[in-house]
């Protein structure tokens, strides 16, 4: 059943005008063993966005819909980077996936679900004082809600993470977030060593519902074992 947010894309001049009303669909914090067919992913630190790419013009704007303009390079190596004329994109800007150790050197104890739950994300939040110019940062795509004039929303999640694929050229700055399936033990070691601390864990068959939360979509601690 189309949302009002389908009907809105229908109606509205570009993608890039669409960003103010669009809010990235929120996770919830529960049992993963109640996601049905679940796609698996580690979980990015660093401020969520989503982006709109329209022939050539790029805009970024965090969880509040505020414009996110610290990182013009970003927006360059976007407009490069997506095949399409114009894209919706939800993501994250961070600084893992262009360091040596992905985050932080993992400590001895990963959090407990209760640590987890206060703190679900580190550096998620703005934080200029620790910002620093010379830090290179990128775009990490993990979902995508719009293509060429159609909304996506209502398209299973598995089926827009394939499309995601085939329309992303990844870069330096802009890169594609890993996601697997079932069984996952062989991934959960190398993520941890990389230095993440949590995992997404969201239906196959899930549909985006914008500045929602939803059961299929869970955040947990990072296994630690």
């Amino acid at each position: 059943m189309p949302t009002r947010y389908d009907d809105a894309m229908e109606v509205a001049g570009g993608a890039i005008d669409l960003l103010t009303e669009l809010r990235p669909q929120r996770y919830a914090y529960g049992r993963t063993d109640a996601v049905l067919n679940p796609i698996v992913e580690p979980q990015w630190a660093g401020v969520r966005v989503l982006a709109a790419v329209d022939d050539g013009r790029v805009a970024l704007r965090d969880e509040d819909g505020d414009p996110f303009t610290e990182r013009p390079e970003v927006d360059l190596a976007l407009a490069r980077a997506v095949r399409a004329r114009s894209a919706i994109l939800d993501g994250f800007m961070t600084k893992q996936p262009t360091a040596d150790i992905v985050y932080e050197s993992p400590k001895a104890d990963i959090p407990t679900v209760g640590q987890f739950l206060t703190k679900p994300f580190f550096g998620i939040r703005r934080d200029h004082q620790k910002e620093r110019e010379d830090e290179l940062v990128a775009f990490v795509a993990i979902d995508l809600l719009w293509l060429d004039g159609d909304p996506l929303l209502e398209v299973p999640l598995l089926e827009r993470k394939r499309v995601l694929d085939s329309v992303i050229e990844p870069t330096e700055l802009v890169r594609l977030g890993v996601y697997v399936r079932p069984p996952v033990e062989t991934w959960i070691s190398t993520w941890r060593r990389l230095g993440f601390i949590g995992l997404s864990v969201r239906a196959a068959n899930s549909r985006y519902h914008p500045g929602e939360e939803r059961p299929d979509w869970t955040l947990t601690p990072m296994p630690r074992r």
